[in-house]
């Protein structure tokens, strides 16, 4: 049971739900010719080419999208839904082979020479000096708690300021743990979290914020938000992105561009995929894109810097901001002939009539098809709250044996990592549909529906490209964990591990804000997603949270199955969980979580004309932004923040009483 009051402000917009719980706890492609001059003069007419061909894929008049589809088999399907991936495919394999062609001029290749006896420089690359080691443990890192500390004693004054309280008032124990978490969507989710970011910054609830995750786009969003470029200044961040989002990521002569404006900018651009082939033996469509991605969002003719993730410590060592959450997902895509054998068990126990159950076959099917372990990187470690195994940030991409590194290498560049982290086109055919699903043909969706609900096992398997290979620092670690716990043997007795968009999983990321030790009160949800009202991102948490044995969740919070509005929920909404005024004892893992969701979608107060949903220029696989583009989805999310500035001032006033009384209480 759970009973709801609405508190209606004066504007219409947003809404405001409290809920209180009163219950117990391939074809093969041809490869593409390649043109004998990558600089000739006939490239001009290509950059507009390569700027729109994404954008011509998804548009609703394309031409891989049919008014009629008839009734389409298996194969047909697939055909349908990967041929996005082979255009995508040839298109980066062709920068791939033109850079490789231009590399073999003799002044590239003394600069490739000199990238290779660089990962060997102690004196550029300090971690050369270092061995690492898997810590085992569920507990939060060390750096992570001197940052907690620090960041609670410059928070008071802030946190004062905004809920509008004497600061001799505030005691640090009371300050409400707040974290964010925010969404993927490609460039739009990058251009809407900044949005978001802003004007989070300007109102101050920045400055009371402890944690900031993300997922793909909002990853993006994050790296430059904390890039030497930025230096956590929003409106610079703006700025930055108006001039960095007007040409393709994919546009291979603005790439060459970039390449050649000098020494430094071709040394930085290529640092990353250099590395991976000197230290992994390969380098994959992801590396590429995250190399692309990374120039067109990270450089510009003036500069050029290649960082590691750890580099993003001197912007948290104090405490002046919050600390970034990347996180990735890890899918079991090999584990069929485990299911086989679970579906041959289940056969037998049927034909004994042993099993009672109904629906334990779909159980058991949907559960296979939903194996995912999420891994988070912060500028201070990286690993996997499930496997309570972590390592130092910049140890990743060396290979470990037994819980030791076997090699000192340098810590990847970080648009190795940008790849991975918005590795959307990775996803399984059944996750890319779900994407793409919003803009196929009405007369279609029934019938794909169906025809991927029948094949959904086959197609949740496959992978059109594959997702990243790192070495697998987790190799050969002890089958348990230190509290018991099993590991999964597809993990430790792989030398690579395969890490992929979280969004594959579930595209806001809560799960980060909900590992025990990190205590979050708030989380701020900004779900950018394309999928925004049939996404199963709060369902999915559910799950999870029910696994993890997580108390204080709000039950139900997501959007109502059933509405005759177009969006039944408003531009920002507030669900809280079971409120518990007791004392909570030691046993207790997790007190009541209050969750502000801020969906980006229309706000008829700022343009009853522009819905982000609908509008074909905000598509997920558009990466081309003119500059009015741009400013629209900045000031929409702006808009939608400073709405509900007084609602998201009056939660964390209530949460910080709460916690106040339950202290004193306490002390008594």
């Amino acid at each position: 049971m759970f009973i709801i009051s609405k508190r209606v402000r004066s504007s219409t917009t947003p809404i405001l739900f409290k809920r209180r719980l009163f219950s117990n706890k391939s074809n093969q492609q041809s490869e593409p010719k390649l043109p004998k001059e990558p600089f000739s003069a006939n490239r001009c007419q290509d950059e507009d080419n390569n700027d729109a061909f994404i954008s011509s894929l998804f548009s609703k008049g394309a031409t891989w999208l049919p008014n009629k589809v008839p009734w389409p088999s298996i194969e047909s399907i697939n055909i349908k839904l990967s041929e996005l991936y082979p255009q995508l495919s040839v298109q980066l394999k062709d920068g791939y082979q033109r850079l490789w062609d231009y590399l073999t001029m003799e002044e590239f290749r003394r600069i490739v020479d000199e990238l290779r006896k660089e990962a060997n420089d102690v004196d550029k690359y300090a971690e050369l000096a270092q061995d690492a080691v898997v810590r085992e443990s569920a507990d939060l890192s060390n750096e992570e708690t001197v940052f907690i500390k620090k960041r609670r004693q410059l928070q008071k004054a802030a946190f004062a300021k905004f809920i509008r309280e004497d600061p001799s008032n505030i005691d640090e124990r009371d300050i409400p743990i707040v974290g964010i978490a925010s969404s993927g969507g490609g460039y739009r989710a990058m251009l809407g979290f900044t949005g978001y970011l802003n004007a989070m910054k300007q109102s101050g609830v920045l400055d009371c914020t402890m944690y900031m995750a993300g997922v793909s786009g909002s990853c993006w969003s994050m790296a430059l938000y904390y890039h030497p470029f930025i230096q956590a200044d929003t409106l610079r961040l703006k700025q930055h992105l108006e001039g960095q989002v007007n040409v393709h990521w994919a546009n291979m002569s603005h790439f060459f561009n970039l390449l050649t404006a000098s020494p430094q900018h071709t040394k930085t651009l290529l640092r990353g995929i250099v590395q991976r082939q000197q230290h992994h033996g390969e380098t994959n469509l992801v590396d590429i894109f995250g190399v692309l991605v990374g120039a067109s969002l990270f450089t510009d003719n003036n500069r050029a810097s290649s960082l590691g993730l750890s580099s993003q410590q001197a912007l948290i060592e104090n405490g002046q901001e919050p600390l970034p959450i990347y996180c990735v997902v890890r899918h079991e895509i090999g584990a069929c002939e485990s299911l086989v054998e679970k579906m041959k068990k289940l056969s037998e126990l049927k034909s004994k009539k042993l099993l009672q159950e109904k629906g334990e076959e779909e159980k058991i099917k949907k559960d296979h098809l939903s194996v995912y372990q999420w891994f988070e990187f912060t500028p201070y470690d990286m690993g996997c709250e499930e496997l309570e195994a972590w390592i130092p940030t910049w140890a990743f991409g060396r290979r470990f044996k037994h819980g030791r590194n076997t090699e000192r290498v340098p810590e990847l560049s970080l648009d190795i990592l940008l790849g991975t982290f918005g590795s959307a086109f990775a996803a399984s055919l059944v996750h890319f549909y779900q994407e793409v699903r919003s803009i196929l043909p009405a007369t279609a969706i029934e019938r794909f529906d169906d025809t991927v609900k029948q094949y959904e096992l086959s197609m949740s398997s496959f992978h059109p490209i594959s997702p990243s290979s790192f070495p697998n620092p987790f190799y050969k670690l002890s089958e348990k964990t230190a509290q018991g716990l099993s590991r999964p043997q597809s993990i430790i007795s792989s030398e690579e591990i395969y890490l992929m968009d979280a969004g594959m999983d579930n595209n806001i990321p809560f799960y980060p804000l909900l590992r025990e030790g990190r205590n979050v009160d708030i989380i701020i949800a900004i779900d950018l997603s394309a999928d925004i009202q049939t996404a199963p991102h709060f369902k999915r948490a559910e799950s999870y949270i029910k696994r993890r044995g997580i108390d204080g969740w709000p039950q139900g919070a997501g959007w109502p199955k059933e509405t005759n509005k177009k969006y039944s929920l408003g531009t920002c909404t507030v669900f809280e969980g079971e409120s518990r005024e007791e004392i909570p004892s030691q046993k207790e893992k997790r007190k009541s979580i209050k969750l502000a969701y801020f969906p980006f979608i229309l706000n008829e107060q700022y343009d009853p004309e522009f819905d982000p949903q609908e509008i074909e220029f905000c598509s997920t696989w558009n990466f081309v932004y003119r500059r009015e583009q741009v400013h629209k989805v900045l000031e929409l999310a702006e808009h939608n923040w400073y709405d509900n500035v007084e609602m998201m001032r009056k939660l964390l006033r209530e949460t910080w009483e709460q916690k106040r009384r339950q202290r004193l209480r306490h002390e008594e």
